[in-house]
């Protein structure tokens, strides 16, 4: 007795033919070893990087002709020179190239034109898509890393210097991190380039600062257990629940989230760096025992048109920078009322930092004022501009690079959020004995 068994066709699985075209097209688009090996590999350190033959970037600004108009259906007609002589368009152009390569290749596309019109003679094979995505984040991390090379150069050489050239020697370039302080998403050890400028500080700046002053923290005796540094996320929460009912409140996954690791730790001390405007910063500095909070925000003097006209500067009065001070000053009111049943009361203006007098040093005045209030460090002066830069970016990198090679990852994910269930009571300040 012979059985059938029913053969059930798939409209939605592809075909045997479709996915030998899928796996030639793959074979065509995938980088030869020769090539991909001629770029600084990601574990190379930051002075290879910086001494690396890789090719320069078209701006997102520059003129390019469109992908279209870039495929040829003749052969490849290239050279290993001139493909690392050769620009990397821009990311918008690869973008769009990486969006329509299988539908152009499926209809006879065999190789690429640059999309500069000075190089209209050459013809790259389809991998040059995946080689010009992977070049371009490798130029942009090499100019990082030469801008703040160069930064360096024009300052007074010292021990300092001497310090960080050695840690360009040891830090990998292609270092990725994770989960950073209010960042949930991975990120290249480059960002820490920008300590070395006189570029404002984002974010990123300030958690990873934050994450290494908590971990020094951890071994100051009557300072590690009693407090908390918040990420630059906690800001945002406070100030979008200034007026917010208490149900609202004890809903939000954010405030839930440092309320249960304030009580837990029996933190009685909290900082709390905030971004106004998106080119300022503020620092918090909460006393749960004594329940009161204050702020510190920098005295600046404009030095050149420039902080002038971007709005940095004496310039805050009028731009709303006090409506969103306000609304964080609100929100820890509330939340103090809320989740912890006590009353804060906010003392004004009245944290020490130090004095800024141009448009870009906030944010190292912020971690500065921290360190100051745990640690005792003198406040910053704008003569201690550059120490402060470069010190900042030592303790930075040391810390990032002692946490990935000893695998110390929860030094990285300190002020994390946490993934809580659904609202449930939270007992307290008061029920919880503080230091």
């Amino acid at each position: 007795m012979s059985s059938h068994i029913p053969i059930i066709i798939d409209p939605e699985e592809p075909s045997g033919l479709e996915c030998l075209a899928n796996a030639v097209f793959l074979q065509a688009t995938d980088v030869p070893e020769e090539i991909r090996s001629r770029l600084p590999s990601e574990t190379a350190p930051i002075s290879t990087l910086l001494k690396a033959n890789i090719p320069n970037r078209l701006s997102d600004t520059s003129i390019v002709q469109l992908v279209k108009l870039c495929a040829s259906p003749l052969a490849p007609c290239w050279t290993v020179d001139r493909l690392f002589e050769t620009s990397s368009p821009p990311r918008t152009w690869l973008y769009n190239l990486e969006r329509s390569l299988s539908t152009m290749w499926a209809s006879g596309t065999r190789s690429i034109k640059p999309p500069s019109p000075q190089n209209s003679n050459l013809r790259f094979p389809l991998w040059v898509m995946n080689f010009w995505n992977t070049a371009v984040v490798v130029a942009e991390q090499r100019d990082r890393w030469l801008a703040a090379a160069d930064w360096l150069s024009r300052r007074v050489q010292g021990p300092e210097i001497r310090g960080v050239r050695n840690l360009f020697e040891r830090v990998p370039w292609g270092m990725k991190l994770w989960s950073l302080v209010g960042h949930e998403r991975e990120t290249l050890v480059g960002y820490l380039a920008e300590l070395l400028s006189y570029e404002w500080l984002g974010e990123r700046h300030i958690d990873t600062i934050s994450s290494y002053l908590m971990c020094q923290a951890e071994g100051e005796p009557g300072l590690g257990p009693t407090t908390l540094i918040a990420g630059a996320d906690l800001h945002v929460y406070l100030s979008s629940h200034s007026r917010a009912t208490a149900e609202a409140i004890q809903a939000h996954g954010g405030l839930r989230t440092y309320t249960k690791r304030i009580l837990d730790h029996q933190y009685s001390r909290l900082f709390i760096p905030v971004n106004v405007g998106e080119n300022h910063w503020v620092v918090f500095s909460v006393d749960l025992k004594k329940q009161v909070f204050r702020y510190g925000e920098l005295t600046r003097l404009h030095t050149n048109a420039f902080a002038y006209l971007m709005g940095v500067g004496n310039s805050l009065q009028g731009n709303g920078y006090d409506e969103e001070i306000n609304k964080v000053s609100q929100g820890i009111m509330r939340w103090g009322e809320v989740m912890f049943k006590t009353p804060l009361r906010g003392a004004g203006k009245t944290l020490e930092i130090g004095r800024q007098q141009d448009g870009d040093s906030c944010g190292i005045c912020v971690v500065n004022s921290i360190e100051h209030h745990m640690f005792g460090t003198p406040l910053f002066t704008h003569n201690k501009r550059d120490t402060l830069r470069i010190y900042y970016f030592t303790k930075a990198a040391e810390f990032l690079l002692d946490s990935v090679r000893t695998k110390s990852f929860h030094k990285l994910t300190i002020l994390t959020r946490l993934n809580l269930p659904s609202p449930t009571p939270i007992a307290s300040l008061n029920d919880h004995h503080l230091p």
